[in-house]
C-alpha cells in the first residue's frame, strides 16, 4: 500500500520477530518485576538450561533487542515474512563483520576499525581510548574472541525455544495477530502519519521525510533520519514490553505493533465499531431505509408512507442510522432528503467477511 508521499507500508506477522520479541520479554523480566500470566506460563515450561541461556546472552544482545534488529533486517529483504529456519540460516551465513556489526552496533566502529579487531582480537584491549564511554573493553574482547561460539549458541537458543516452546503458541495466535494487523491497516488507510502516531508518538512524516523528535530515547538516529525511508515494515508481537521498537535497514524503517498480551482471546480481535454498525442495521425497517435510499433519497414523509409507520417511529430509525454514520441528509429547497452511505455499507460488508473468515479459522 502506498501513501501519497510514496512511502510504502507492509504489515508483517513474522514468527522470527515474535519469537525473539518473546526472548526479549523473558530477559527484560528476569527480575520478575512485571506480573504477566501469559509470559509466566511460557517461562514455567522452559527448561532451566534454556532459561539460563536466554538470560546469559541477554547482556551481549541488549536483552535480545540487537538480535531483533538482525531478524528484521534479514526479514525485510523479502516482500513477505520469512520462516525461522531461513532467518537462522541467514544469521549463520553472515560474515564475521556483518554479524559483529549487529551486536556491536555500526555507530560504535567503522568497518576498517572493526575488521582490525576481528583480525587481532587483542587490539580491543589496547584501543579503548577510541571507544564510546559505554563500551566495556573486556566484554568486547571476550565477544570478538568467542564470536563463532556465541553465534552458534544464539542460533541454537532461538531454534530450541521455537521448536520446544513457542511454535504451538504462535500458530494458535497467528490468526488473531493477522486480524489485528488488518484492523490497523484499515484504520491507517495508507496514511503514513496516522500509522506513525499509532505506533510511536515521537515519529512523524513531513513532506515525505520521517522525523524522530525524542533524541533522549534513541540518540543513535539522526533527525531527520540519515536514510531516506521509502518503506515501513510493521511487525506485530504479543510479547513486546512497553518499548517503541524501531530500527532502519537500507531505505526501510522497521516498527513494532505491540498487541495486548494481558487478555488474549478471540474477543480481543473483534471490531467493536463493526459490532455497533451491525446493531444499527439489525432491524428490518432500518435495513430497508438503507437499501431504498442508496440511489433514491427520501424525505421523512415519503418513508412514513412507504413503511406505514408514524413520523415518530421513522425519526427514531433515522437517528440510529445517522449516529452510525450510515445515513446522511441534504436539504433541497424546503425539503430534507435522506440517503444512505454506499461506501460505508460496502466497507461493513467487507469487514464482516474478514471477521467471518477469521472466526472460521479460529474454530478449526
Amino acid at each position: 500500500m502506498s501513501t501519497t508521499n510514496t512511502i510504502k507500508i507492509s504489515y508483517r506477522n513474522s514468527p522470527a520477530f515474535d519469537v525473539v520479541a518473546c526472548l526479549h520479554a523473558i530477559a527484560k523480566n528476569k527480575d520478575k518485576k512485571i506480573t504477566n500470566k501469559r509470559l509466566n506460563s511460557i517461562v514455567s515450561v522452559i527448561s532451566k538450561e534454556l532459561y539460563d541461556d536466554i538470560i546469559a546472552y541477554s547482556k551481549i544482545t541488549y536483552d535480545w533487542l540487537l538480535i531483533l534488529d538482525m531478524v528484521t533486517s534479514l526479514d525485510a529483504k523479502e516482500n513477505i515474512p520469512r520462516s525461522i529456519d531461513s532467518i537462522l540460516e541467514d544469521i549463520s551465513s553472515l560474515s564475521d563483520l556483518e554479524f559483529c556489526k549487529f551486536l556491536i552496533g555500526e555507530h560504535k566502529f567503522d568497518d576498517a576499525m572493526l575488521q582490525s579487531l576481528l583480525d587481532i582480537p587483542e587490539l580491543s584491549l589496547d584501543m579503548s581510548q577510541f571507544y564510546p564511554s559505554y563500551v566495556d573493553k573486556r566484554e568486547l574482547y571476550n565477544f570478538i574472541y568467542s564470536r563463532d561460539k556465541i553465534r552458534a549458541q544464539i542460533i541454537n537458543t532461538i531454534n530450541v525455544f521455537w521448536k520446544k516452546v513457542y511454535r504451538s503458541i504462535w500458530h494458535t495466535n497467528r490468526v488473531g495477530a493477522d486480524f489485528a494487523l488488518s484492523s490497523l491497516s484499515y484504520k491507517v488507510d495508507g496514511n503514513t502519519n496516522i500509522l506513525l502516531k499509532s505506533l510511536n508518538k515521537n515519529l512523524s512524516c513531513v513532506y515525505g521525510q520521517i522525523i524522530y523528535s525524542n533524541i533522549n530515547e534513541y540518540p543513535v538516529f539522526n533527525f531527520p533520519f540519515h536514510r531516506a525511508i521509502k518503506k515501513i515494515n510493521v511487525y506485530s508481537s504479543m510479547f513486546l514490553f512497553p518499548h517503541n521498537y524501531m530500527n532502519t535497514f537500507s531505505e526501510q524503517l522497521n516498527l513494532s505493533y505491540a498487541l495486548s498480551y494481558e487478555n488474549q482471546s478471540e474477543d480481543n480481535f473483534v471490531d467493536r465499531e463493526l459490532v455497533n454498525e451491525l446493531k444499527s442495521v439489525s432491524d428490518k425497517v432500518r435495513l430497508s431505509i438503507l437499501i431504498d435510499t442508496r440511489d433514491n433519497p427520501m424525505t421523512t414523509s415519503q418513508m412514513t408512507a412507504r413503511y406505514s409507520l408514524t413520523i415518530g417511529n421513522i425519526s427514531k430509525h433515522i437517528k440510529i442510522l445517522r449516529n452510525a454514520n450510515l445515513l446522511h441528509r441534504k436539504r433541497i429547497k424546503h425539503e430534507v432528503f435522506y440517503f444512505s452511505d454506499k461506501e460505508k455499507l460496502s466497507n461493513i460488508i467487507s469487514r464482516l467477511i474478514d471477521v467471518t473468515n477469521y472466526s472460521g479459522l479460529m474454530k478449526k
